[in-house]
């Protein structure tokens, strides 16, 4: 499930030291994904270096609602593993945490993200994080995170899986380094590895359709566009109608050894529906044209990389991917800026 976020919305970053340092606020991270929703948002930075969960929850008053958010992302764990915490003392204040949360509003957003890592040694069965110290306690309570987040019908992201599949790319050879491709000394997110935290909570935020900035402007999002598709092949995502949209973004993010071109693609076909899907698309009386070709691209490893198009007069638009060579899997998604609400 995504968390909906809305212009002007007031969104708590809550947890320990890689809150405090502020990984959401990285060039090209979270913020900057979120494109002109991401500057219209009041954000309140509640990390505290060393924190455990019951530290936050012991004090949700001040760490949370008293900053009268409409978005809580918590992000907590690491030091729980690091100290021994047991699951079931950790499940406990998880789940005290997110019902203090709910009781001060049910109608709050919570993301409950992942445990990433301690060490960035990992194995090529999975891939997984493997090797480290604290694995097997970051496993273990990344299972109560998930149990706790479904248990009180909040978002959970699962970092840690995208992140083993990362180093199993770049930190080579295995089993790799215990620093340096996503953090700086093994614990903390830094450079590349906040723009990819960024990355894997974006496709859990539901960028609100109807929402009007001061501006008169409108965002409409499509947080799982594409999700996992093999990059064996060529691809051609589903078309989208942009209508009324313009400042159009597409953020892609891929794994594996690809080697090929992104496209975006338009058309001003008239529309037909589909009748497995009932969902419009273009009817085909009109092939599409590319309208962008992407400068950045698959080189055999993974990355991450946002295509920004302004001032688009195409009805319709779509993510292409052109192979060339290798394999992997692609996740994109896409947001606009609508200038005006639909009837």
């Amino acid at each position: 499930m995504a968390a909906t976020l809305r212009y002007d919305d007031r969104v708590v970053f809550v947890g320990d030291s890689n809150t405090a340092n502020g990984y959401y606020a990285e060039a090209g991270g979270l913020i900057d994904q979120l494109g002109p929703l991401g500057d219209s948002l009041t954000i309140v930075n509640s990390g505290v270096g060393g924190n455990k969960i019951a530290d936050i929850e012991a004090d949700v008053a001040a760490r949370i609602t008293d900053h009268n958010p409409d978005v809580v992302v918590l992000w907590v764990g690491v030091n729980d593993a690091s100290a021994g915490t047991l699951a079931a003392a950790f499940r406990a204040d998880h789940d005290s945490t997110l019902a203090q949360i709910l009781a001060w509003d049910p109608t709050v957003q919570i993301v409950c993200v992942s445990i990433l890592l301690s060490g960035e040694l990992w194995s090529s069965v999975g891939p997984a994080f493997a090797g480290n110290a604290f694995d097997a306690a970051i496993d273990a309570l990344n299972v109560e995170i998930a149990a706790s987040a479904a248990a009180a019908g909040v978002t959970y992201v699962d970092i840690r899986t995208p992140g083993a599949l990362y180093e199993s790319q770049v930190n080579l050879p295995e089993p790799g380094n215990t620093l340096g491709f996503l953090t700086n000394d093994g614990l903390h997110v830094f450079g590349v590895g906040e723009v990819l935290v960024g990355t894997w909570i974006f496709p859990f935020l539901d960028l609100a359709v109807d929402d009007q900035t001061a501006a008169g402007y409108f965002r409409t999002g499509k947080p799982n566009y594409i999700s996992g598709a093999s990059m064996a092949d060529d691809h051609e995502g589903e078309w989208l109608d942009i209508g009324d949209m313009d400042n159009l973004s597409f953020q892609a993010t891929w794994f594996g050894n690809p080697t090929g071109t992104f496209r975006i693609e338009g058309s001003n076909d008239g529309p037909v529906t589909d009748t497995s899907t009932r969902q419009e698309q273009p009817s085909g009386q009109v092939a599409p044209a590319t309208i962008h070709t992407s400068a950045t691209n698959p080189a055999a490893v993974g990355g991450t990389h946002m295509i920004k198009l302004a001032n688009r007069a195409e009805r319709w638009v779509r993510f292409v991917y052109d192979r060339t060579s290798g394999d992997g899997e692609l996740y994109v998604a896409f947001s606009g800026k609508r200038s005006r609400p639909r009837a």
